[in-house]
């Protein structure tokens, strides 16, 4: 059970490549935030999968009614 618990906390890292114009702007963005940019992107991926999600939620309830 403990393994679960700590397997379901692991981070997943993944590897992103950027063109030097997106990168500046996101440097830039982070900069701004007083953020690195992989937590900006890793802040921007999750905000954008819970609203991705959350149309799935509100899509799945108007098909209900």
């Amino acid at each position: 059970m403990a393994d679960k618990i700590e397997e379901e906390q692991l981070v997943k890292r993944i590897t992103v490549t950027l063109d030097d114009d997106t990168h500046r702007i996101l440097q830039q963005w982070a900069d701004d935030e007083a953020r690195s940019v992989p937590n900006l992107l890793a802040w921007l991926a999750l905000k954008a999968a819970k609203e991705h999600d959350q149309g799935k939620t509100d899509k799945d309830k108007k098909e209900d009614a």
